[in-house]
């Protein structure tokens, strides 16, 4: 029978060791995105550059023309992998009428709908990581009527990363276009 000292030193090896093996894993994960944007770092780095381009040039459009949304937000965000992650995202306020009894006439009801895409370099060879998020947020009241929230991942290979596919990622962060349109469904 072991004492309560070899026990706690036991439980101690095994943290130091799980730790261990999370820094190789995340290692091991950084090589691969290097060595994949290393291959492919070019075209994504244009793709991009062709987003952020199309993003200042909505962005300096008049008010009047942009009345379905404020602006399209574009930023880049250093992550531990180092897998060169872009964020860019847009919003609007979505109001929806609701009969609450039959006496009581409608309410209205106060949504921020808001729609968000990510690329980054995956660690699998020839692909690029895009996740797409469309969420209502409920503004003042628990979430009623609405349970329409998108949440999908997908690892494509790099030559979807086209002009056109920029053009349709605008047309919807603008809410011009829903996200069935984009090609990446296709």
């Amino acid at each position: 029978m072991e004492n309560w000292l070899e026990e706690i030193e036991g439980k101690e090896k095994k943290k130091v060791s799980l730790s261990e093996n999370a820094k190789q894993r995340i290692q091991a994960k950084k090589e691969k995105v290097a060595i994949n944007y290393m291959k492919n770092g070019s075209s994504f780095d244009d793709f991009i550059k062709k987003i952020n381009e199309l993003v200042t040039r909505v962005n300096s459009l008049s008010e009047e023309e942009r009345h379905d949304f404020i602006e399209i937000e574009a930023r880049h965000k250093k992550t531990e992998f180092d897998n060169h992650l872009h964020i860019f995202s847009s919003s609007k306020r979505v109001f929806v009428s609701r009969k609450r009894y039959y006496l009581f006439g409608e309410k209205k009801y106060r949504y921020k709908y808001i729609r968000v895409i990510y690329f980054n370099i995956s660690k699998d060879l020839d692909k690029v990581e895009i996740e797409i998020k469309e969420k209502y947020l409920p503004k003042g009241h628990k979430r009623k009527y609405i349970n329409e929230d998108i949440h999908r991942l997908y690892k494509l290979n790099f030559d979807i990363l086209s002009q056109d596919l920029a053009y349709q990622i605008i047309n919807w962060l603008a809410f011009k276009k829903e996200v069935n349109n984009l090609s990446i469904f296709i």
